[in-house]
């Protein structure tokens, strides 16, 4: 069984509508394929229609399921505080050894403009959330389709 985390900002309705998107096209192409696999999307989780939550119990459940995730889509385009310590604790597991296939993706239309910077340019983008990726030699996809194209060869 393959365990996957979505991993990405949910404070607009543009971002909560990518989460959901992408939820459902990993849901059915496992299906299709099938391939038992667990997925875990926070747009999904009962928290986000809580009331009462506190940032504690929502740190724990993302904590306890990132723990058991083989494979982790990021959405970093707005290097969403959250989604960066994510990162910082699937990178620390990798760095230990664990098998994870992680799935950067940072969209943003400028990157054409920028050609001879891309992500390195010191405009734009954090240098620890870009070198712990290209520094780990973890590739950078411009869009969702492109990780999960990649994704889909990976599992195959």
């Amino acid at each position: 069984m393959i365990t996957i985390y979505n991993v990405g900002p949910l404070f607009t309705e543009a971002e909560s509508k990518q989460r959901i998107y992408e939820g459902k096209k990993i849901r059915e192409w496992l299906e299709q394929e099938n391939i038992e696999y667990q997925l875990f999307n926070p747009i999904d989780f009962p928290t986000n229609d809580q009331k009462d939550v506190t940032a504690a119990q929502i740190y724990a459940l993302d904590y306890e399921r990132l723990s058991c995730a083989d494979v982790v889509f990021f959405d970093l385009a707005n290097e969403d505080s959250g989604s960066c310590v994510a990162l910082g604790l699937i990178m620390e597991k990798k760095l230990q050894g664990k098998n994870i296939r992680i799935y950067p993706v940072i969209h943003d239309i400028r990157l054409s403009r920028n050609g001879n910077c891309g992500y390195e340019s010191s405009l734009g983008f954090n240098s620890m959330v870009i070198g712990i990726l290209t520094g780990n030699q973890i590739p950078i996809y411009d869009s969702f389709e492109k990780a999960f194209d990649q994704f889909k060869k990976d599992l195959k």
